[in-house]
């Protein structure tokens, strides 16, 4: 019982037990009041709860009557306020009742732990996992499975290497204790290590096929257009193809995104041409947009680039950004039904300036006739038999009606549409 301590006043009460049986046993005598030299007053300990504090705690409804009930008969005294209950410790048990939450643990005791039902909290569930991981996880696979080699690169650059893949570090952010020189800079971008790993590597083979998914860090802008000391994390993945053979890298690598935009039905995609990024090649650099958000930047590495990292093929690369992606990718296509009558693929090879961009032909062929259901390109040419200042684009045209099968006379017409609508808005000629 007197475990946790004996109380100020248990003295007086064992030796005023003690006297209470010298006396009824031994026949003694009191002769005098008792002394007591106290240096400080004792004085019992009160403690308050609310009857909804206690049935909170304890997890079952409990009537105040019935708590006030069991202090007393535990020897508190109990003094009521509206649903507030003060009560004073006794002195066998100053030690042991030391706050409110003892009062309640004393009103379970006594009503029944057995009488408490056992409830879980809350309802159990699995963590959901974070959704870019989930779909970085699934480019992942796809790329293997494409025949490309993961990389994985420390998070941390030297601006050494930021200087020579043209890329300033002066406003990048820092590391205050780095490991080496190397590793003092927070990386901004994916392509330095990526054309540092493909210098490294070319030796082995004459195609390296490369990819990494991992985050970048930029720095935040707070209040007042100041920036501050956290950074942004920019999730982001990198595809590139380095081969020695190919003069047109970057076509195998937006034939690449279009195949994973198609996997994950991602349609109406709007590419634009880079205007202005030192990293890319001049006229060999698009961007992919879906809804003005940017999806992907794809091209050729520039030769000024290639040529600092010593690589001897030329480089096309893709920047994936995944927070964009997933916001309109998905794993279940909405089914669209076939046409019910066949469609016919005509050819039509056009010269044109050769700043015309494709994208602008496609769209005014698609939109010459709607019985125009697919341009896809399939060759563009510079040389013998061409004017100089052109070239000659060749596309696939797929026509098809939903209404009924078209004749070889209607048909014709429909290409006659599309390319009118070449001529009237490039000055487009049949070739």
């Amino acid at each position: 019982r007197f475990e946790k301590g004996l109380s100020q006043i248990g003295p007086e009460s064992a030796m005023a037990r003690a006297i209470e049986l010298v006396k009824e046993l031994a026949g003694g005598e009191v002769i005098g009041a008792p002394v007591d030299v106290q240096t400080k007053k004792y004085k019992p300990e009160s403690f308050s709860i609310t009857t909804d504090e206690a049935n909170a705690l304890i997890g079952v409804e409990i009537s105040k009557k019935e708590m006030v009930d069991v202090l007393r008969r535990l020897g508190f005294k109990v003094k009521e306020t509206g649903k507030k209950i003060t009560a004073e410790v006794p002195w066998w048990r100053d030690h042991d009742i030391e706050a409110g939450r003892d009062l309640v643990e004393e009103i379970a005791r006594v009503y029944g732990y057995g009488k408490i039902p056992a409830v879980v909290p809350m309802d159990v569930s699995p963590r959901q996992s974070d959704e870019i991981i989930v779909w970085e996880d699934r480019i992942k696979d796809f790329l293997s499975g494409a025949g490309f080699t993961e990389l994985y690169g420390y998070s941390f650059i030297s601006k050494d290497l930021l200087a020579k893949s043209g890329f300033d570090a002066k406003n990048l952010l820092r590391v205050q204790n780095p490991l080496t020189v190397d590793l003092e800079i927070m990386r901004s971008t994916l392509i330095p290590q990526m054309l540092d790993a493909i210098a490294n590597n070319q030796e082995r083979d004459d195609i390296l096929r490369f990819f990494e998914c991992s985050n970048v860090y930029t720095r935040k802008v707070g209040e007042k257009g100041k920036w501050t000391n956290l950074p942004d994390e920019v999730s982001e993945c990198i595809i590139a193809i380095a081969d020695s053979k190919d003069k047109e890298p970057w076509r195998k690598i937006k034939g690449l995104i279009e195949q994973i935009f198609e996997k994950y039905a991602i349609s109406d995609v709007k590419w634009m041409r880079v205007s202005k990024d030192d990293i890319w090649h001049p006229g060999r650099a698009v961007q992919a947009y879906k809804d003005d958000q940017l999806l992907v930047t794809l091209g050729e590495i520039s030769p000024k680039y290639i040529e600092a990292f010593k690589i001897e093929a030329r480089v096309g690369a893709a920047v994936v950004e995944l927070r964009e992606f997933i916001e309109f990718a998905k794993l279940h296509k909405s089914y669209k039904p076939p046409m019910p009558y066949p469609e016919s693929k005509r050819d039509l090879a056009i010269v044109v300036d050769e700043g015309v961009e494709y994208r602008d032909l496609e769209l005014a062929i698609l939109r010459a006739d709607e019985r125009i259901l697919n341009v896809e390109w399939f060759d563009t040419y510079q040389g013998k038999g061409v004017v100089e200042g052109k070239k000659s684009v060749a596309m696939h045209i797929t026509i098809g009606s939903a209404e009924k099968t078209l004749t070889s006379q209607e048909i014709d017409g429909v290409l006659e549409d599309a390319l009118l609508a070449c001529k009237e808005k490039f000055s487009a000629e049949l070739r």
